[in-house]
């Protein structure tokens, strides 16, 4: 059995930050197990995911945070 990691050590890996993580596994694009409430990754998919160049997360923001929406009161 391969060795797994915790989503903090592939952060530290990817120099992210651990909600990117989460994140990245949300949109399917960084393959995870789920162990309960806990989360871990396959060191091999982690390496083939850096080895492939990675990708942006999809919409419009890509890497970016989405703006929130305006305060502003339609008139």
């Amino acid at each position: 059995m391969e060795p797994v990691m915790l989503p903090e050590e592939v952060a530290e890996v990817l120099r992210v930050s651990v909600y990117r993580v989460y994140q990245l596994h949300r949109a399917k694009m960084l393959p995870g197990v789920r162990l309960g409430r806990q989360l871990r990754f396959n060191r091999a998919a982690v390496e083939a995911f850096v080895s492939s160049g990675g990708a942006a997360l999809p919409g419009p923001g890509g890497w970016r945070r989405e703006e929130p929406p305006s305060a502003e009161v339609a008139r």
